[in-house]
């Protein structure tokens, strides 16, 4: 636990974890207007980012930086996409496609797959573990 500095009000604060970047008022507010907004886009599902960010009082870089994080999605009746950070493909939801993904996952698996043989060859050549002096 530490001090951190609330970069939405810029006060001190003490920080219990270190995802926290909003004092607990700030991240109560934040949590209030995410409410706020998927309210709103259930009423209204061909409201467009701005729309949303002015009838709301959010701004848009919030609003897509929950898009990002996947806690908000638009309906694809508005008409608001986002581009795949890696491709460039039409996306609605987080930053990447489904594709890309996929890609990347199969990626992670083949470099798990070979640590796992690096340390299954290792552990069959050596003795892993401690060793006493009697």
């Amino acid at each position: 636990m530490g001090t951190a500095l609330c970069r939405r009000c810029k006060k001190l604060f003490n920080q219990f974890s270190s995802k926290y970047v909003l004092c607990p008022k700030c991240e109560e507010e934040l949590n209030s207007k995410y409410k706020q907004v998927k309210e709103y886009l259930w009423k209204n599902r061909t409201a467009s980012l701005t729309q949303v960010a002015e009838d709301c009082d959010v701004t848009v870089a919030q609003l897509k930086r929950w898009v990002k994080e996947e806690k908000l999605e638009f309906s694809q009746e508005s008409g608001v996409t986002f581009q795949c950070e890696s491709c460039g493909k039409e996306i609605r939801v987080g930053r990447y496609c489904s594709a890309c993904k996929k890609e990347v996952s199969k990626q992670v698996n083949e470099e798990l797959n070979k640590i796992n043989a690096l340390l299954q060859g290792e552990s069959a050549g050596h003795k892993i573990g401690f060793h006493t002096k009697n």
